[in-house]
């Protein structure tokens, strides 16, 4: 069955910290998982540890991994804190969790030089939403890879080891200022006994831009005003431009529906509208073939690291899951 006693987060919060310390200046500090630390009044079981020395002076850090389903609480890292605070020699505090922080524990930890830590598998982003008439421009790119863990005494080199990205640059048009040259010419054939004095343009409606149906004579459907304004925003595409006034002089007659009771549709000779093209990017890290990706992100400095982690210990790790 699934592991739920967290130590095979433990293990993974292990490995992934002995791989970020041995790019560091103490390639041969070992980081140990599930010690026990005799405190001023208790002892404590300790998820992850490591100690070292620098000028003669020891240096202690203090792990909890804790692979829970809700966000950290700010009673959690009060807890941590005692833990801390009874052991000797004012050992460094670092939190790591899969759920997150709630803002009161993030800001305790903060205020009391806790380090805090998200670790988890590297999610692939969510599909990229185009809208109508919108494209993206892709390029694949070089992604970062701040370490790779593998099994004690793998033949393995991962100095060379990268993982492929994709940059988008989406593109989605915007219309604006839309409007039709109404058929003076039919209007007075058509309602010659009305008021037409007020009727010399159609401006702005509201209507969404597909239900916009443009029609022939026999009142059949031939297009609808998105299509056509798709094809305005397909040739700025092609010239390079994000924003220009286009305009569409009908070749036969076509006429719109609008919501009115006393002309419910025009003759329209042309119509013109505003495009403007909003950019928006995305970078986007793609998946290994044969490695599992995993994302240390330290809420303390603001900073992300990606590590790449063989085949072989992803076995290893899914095997701890079991009990």
């Amino acid at each position: 069955m699934i592991d739920k006693t967290g130590k095979a987060y433990e293990n993974l919060a292990q490995v992934i910290f002995q791989s970020v310390i041995d790019q560091k200046q103490f390639p041969n500090l070992k980081v140990d998982r599930n010690v026990t630390l005799q405190g001023k009044t208790t002892s404590h079981q300790i998820d992850v540890y490591w100690k070292f020395e620098v000028g003669g002076v020891p240096h202690e850090v203090i792990v909890q991994a804790k692979d829970w389903a809700t966000p950290v609480k700010k009673g959690q890292l009060l807890q941590f804190k005692g833990v801390l605070d009874d052991l000797p020699g004012q050992p460094r505090g670092v939190f790591v969790t899969r759920s997150g922080y709630q803002k009161g524990a993030k800001d305790y930890a903060l205020a009391h030089g806790i380090v805090l830590y998200e670790l988890m598998e590297s999610e692939p982003s969510p599909p990229v939403g185009i809208t109508a008439g919108g494209w993206a421009k892709v390029s694949l790119i070089y992604m970062p890879l701040h370490g790779a863990v593998k099994a004690h005494g793998e033949d393995f080199n991962t100095k060379n080891l990268f993982a492929w990205g994709v940059t988008r640059d989406i593109c989605t048009p915007h219309f604006s200022e839309i409007n039709f040259g109404v058929s003076k010419s039919w209007l007075e054939q058509e309602y010659h006994s009305q008021d037409l004095s007020n009727v010399k343009r159609l401006e702005n409606l509201s209507t969404p831009l597909t239900d916009m149906t443009l029609h022939n004579q026999e009142g059949t459907a031939i297009s609808n005003l998105q299509t056509l304004f798709s094809e305005f925003a397909a040739a700025m595409k092609e010239e390079g431009v994000d924003q220009k006034q286009m305009s569409h002089i009908f070749p036969v007659p076509t006429f719109i529906r609008v919501a009115s009771a006393a002309i419910p549709y025009f003759k329209i000779d042309t119509v013109s509208v505003t495009v403007t093209i909003e950019h928006s990017h995305q970078t986007q890290r793609l998946k290994m073939s044969n490695f599992s990706q995993l994302v240390l992100h330290e809420l303390n400095r603001d900073r992300t690291q990606f590590f790449a982690m063989t085949p072989s210990v992803t076995a290893d790790l899914s095997s701890k899951d079991k009990v």
